[in-house]
């Protein structure tokens, strides 16, 4: 536990907390393991405190402008570290989650994502020629889930769980911790508490995993063999590799369109107006193909 985190709706800080672990671990292991083995979620540690961070250069009187962050109880948190820890051991076995997916993952960052994206075009571009050799185009669509997080819906996660063979005991008490979860936020006439009833906690230690969890079946799409998908978190990078760029905007097309029916199976739509093109390509005189309009098929 970081020392000099703010304290969650109990007001109990983590200094504080740490000291009292070394302490008396003896109790804190009794609890930890009773709520594993019983598979519950304690519900005084469902409480989320609401805190809204403004976005650098967004209008401050439009709700997108500002980042929703919860703040947990400490005690939560320590139990959900075990929790997570336990799934991930699970999650990053060989039957795992995709190697795509590079968001939320111990020893994967940006960096490789935006690696794997690079490779493929320095690929594809490292031919000797155009005509007749083996030069080939490469192309990028970005894509942006709608307020992805807060409407990731449970029964999705929890299916998901199931799909891939998670432990049955790390399921029950997943399930547990989606029940009775309230919100606690400011309004101008003072606080108010709400129930949850969807989303993973931003700030929370288990839910990024838990994304990852119900994520994954976008990464393993059955697309066209000259599309690639990357994944970090919520983003996608779709990029795809060939010799004409006819070929290649029907292969986006068909791959967007794809990863929009499966979003909307997950209950999750894209940002289109965030979709961004990118073709790399050596060659100086283009094709009558433009770029602009790829991935904005239905």
């Amino acid at each position: 536990m970081k020392e000099h985190t703010a304290a969650g709706p109990d007001g109990i800080p983590n200094a504080a907390l740490r000291i009292a672990v070394a302490a008396r671990p003896d109790i804190f292991l009794r609890v930890f393991t009773a709520c594993i083995r019983c598979g519950v979620f304690p519900r005084c540690w469902k409480r989320q405190r609401l805190v809204l961070l403004p976005k650098p250069g967004k209008p401050p009187d439009e709700p997108t402008s500002f980042r929703p962050i919860c703040m947990l109880d400490a005690m939560g948190k320590m139990l959900e570290r075990i929790i997570c820890d336990r799934l991930q051991a699970f999650t990053e076995s060989p039957a795992g989650l995709s190697d795509r997916q590079f968001g939320f993952r111990r020893g994967r960052s940006t960096i490789d994502a935006i690696d794997m994206v690079v490779s493929t075009a320095r690929e594809a571009l490292k031919g000797k020629r155009w005509l007749g050799g083996t030069k080939e185009y490469c192309a990028v669509v970005t894509l942006d889930v709608k307020n992805a997080f807060n409407t990731a819906r449970w029964n999705n996660i929890l299916t998901a769980l199931e799909r891939i063979e998670t432990p049955a005991y790390l399921r029950k008490i997943i399930a547990n911790y989606f029940q009775d979860r309230v919100l606690e936020f400011g309004t101008s006439d003072g606080p108010e508490v709400g129930s949850v009833t969807a989303g993973v906690p931003q700030g929370s230690v288990l839910g990024p995993t838990l994304w990852n969890v119900m994520y994954d079946a976008i990464l393993r799409l059955n697309l066209q063999r000259s599309v690639n998908i990357v994944g970090f978190a919520d983003d996608i990078a779709l990029v795809a590799v060939d010799k004409y760029l006819w070929r290649i905007e029907n292969h986006l097309n068909a791959a967007v369109g794809q990863v929009r029916e499966a979003l909307l199976r997950l209950g999750l739509e894209t940002a289109d107006q965030k979709t961004e093109v990118l073709l790399l390509t050596s060659r100086k005189k283009m094709e009558s193909q433009s770029p602009s309009q790829w991935g904005t098929a239905t």
